[in-house]
């Protein structure tokens, strides 16, 4: 069984930017978690720290892990979204940019209860255009 605060540690690292602590953390306990949303809470905090890592064996995992659980539609908007950040995070702005895009052409980004994670996307898109240098595109899609 994995607790509320073993989870919430892990990810209180991963917010520190202490990725290799908060994977090692994450991986063990996705070996004894029991909920379907406590698994796959644990699979997005892998996904995060493994792409920020450029662990991409274990990134591939996670996703592939995620597609086999419910709503594998949604999951993916988030997965596309972890990756545009970690692109950025990165310097590969165009990369994280496409996805970005594909996730804001989605029925997701049309939901009024993904506002929020809409939002945030723009925020990323301005700040992939803006590494790539396209100033001017990155005010007028905020708008």
């Amino acid at each position: 069984m994995v607790t509320e605060q073993e989870i919430e540690a892990a990810e209180t690292l991963r917010g520190k930017g202490e990725f290799a602590a908060a994977l090692s953390l994450t991986q063990e306990m996705l070996s004894r978690v029991e909920q379907e949303g406590s698994r796959m809470r644990l699979l997005f905090d892998v996904l995060y720290c493994s792409s920020r890592l450029c662990l991409d064996e274990v990134t591939n995992s996670a996703i592939a892990q995620l597609e086999q659980l419910p709503e594998p539609e949604m999951s993916q908007f988030f997965v596309n979204f972890i990756r545009a950040m970690s692109y950025i995070a990165h310097g590969r702005y165009q990369t994280g940019l496409e996805l970005i895009d594909a996730n804001l052409r989605s029925e997701f980004a049309e939901r009024d209860s993904f506002c929020e994670e809409k939002y945030e996307h723009l925020a990323y898109k301005g700040s992939a255009l803006t590494g790539l240098r396209r100033c001017e595109e990155a005010l007028v899609s905020c708008n």
